[in-house]
């Protein structure tokens, strides 16, 4: 007698359904994937925008906050840009050029409270602001004193033996020479000088299209390339909706613009706003934007 053996396999119909359900698993996958892929992508456009914003509304504040407007540092201003002397440096002199003609600034040091120090080499085009303690103690005949500077070079034969040249200095004073007028007989050694360059910020259209804010300084004979140091941003308009916008105020609140009114600047206004940039097709673009407000401590 023969025993039937009966086959086990999948119909048409079973395939057909494990292949339905398999497509919608992987459609269900694929659009998670995609969900997550748009979060992060957009997530980090955001992070870039904000970071781009976090550093212009720190970077302008730190270099206005020590002007002193009355005294000559704000040198152009506009909506878009803003030139200016920037502080690079601090220092004691330690000895001066018989006839008045220079200045010997004490190297830094190793300890904590240096005597000297300096974001960048003092050179030729700077100013030197020297404070001048005047010829008897009394505080009415102090006053700071502008000087061009010439020439800076290092020099060991100055200041030796001098109390305010550190014993750990990890380089030789520097001897900074004027251009014109000099340091008077009242000034000497333990006089506080600050170094000056002329620098300037303006927000610029790169050749990629994108609008940054973009930084260069003196050379002595000419401003030097204009870098970014912050972007991109929207772009610029006059119509209120600018990537970075400018305002200026005198001290009872009075807008500011025209280039005389320089020396009663006493708050700047700033307001950066962000471009959506790196998000992917079909989101719904997401800017951003700060505002800050910097009164001049030297008015």
């Amino acid at each position: 007698m023969r025993t039937r053996v009966s086959s086990v396999g999948f119909t048409t119909v079973d395939l057909m359904v494990a292949l339905v359900l398999g497509g919608i698993v992987m459609a269900a996958v694929g659009t998670v994937l995609r969900r997550q892929q748009r979060f992060y992508a957009n997530a980090a456009a955001l992070v870039e925008q904000r970071v781009s914003l976090r550093d212009v509304t720190g970077i302008l504040p730190g270099e206005l906050r020590a002007l002193s407007p009355a005294g000559g540092d704000v040198l152009a201003f506009s909506d878009s840009a803003l030139g200016l002397r920037a502080t690079i440096g601090t220092a004691i002199a330690c000895d001066t050029v018989p006839g008045g003609g220079g200045i010997a600034l004490a190297a830094a040091s190793g300890r904590r409270a240096s005597l000297s120090s300096f974001t960048t080499a003092p050179q030729g085009g700077d100013v030197a602001l020297v404070y001048d303690g005047g010829a008897s103690d009394r505080a009415d005949d102090d006053s700071w004193i502008s000087l061009s500077v010439a020439a800076v070079a290092s020099n060991p034969s100055v200041c030796v033996g001098s109390p305010f040249t550190p014993s750990d200095a990890g380089a030789p004073p520097l001897l900074v020479r004027f251009g014109s007028g000099g340091v008077p007989p009242s000034v000497g050694p333990g006089a506080f000088v600050r170094i000056l360059r002329r620098v300037r910020y303006r927000f610029y259209r790169a050749g990629t299209g994108d609008w940054y804010l973009g930084y260069s300084e003196w050379s002595g004979a000419g401003f030097t390339v204009v870098q970014p140091v912050s972007g991109p941003f929207a772009a610029y308009s006059s119509r209120g909706t600018s990537g970075i916008a400018l305002r200026y105020f005198d001290e009872s609140g009075m807008e500011l613009a025209y280039p005389g009114d320089a020396a009663r600047i006493a708050r700047v206004g700033i307001v950066a706003r962000g471009v959506a940039r790196g998000m992917l097709a079909g989101t719904r673009p997401v800017t951003d934007s700060q505002a800050v407000g910097i009164r001049v401590r030297n008015r």
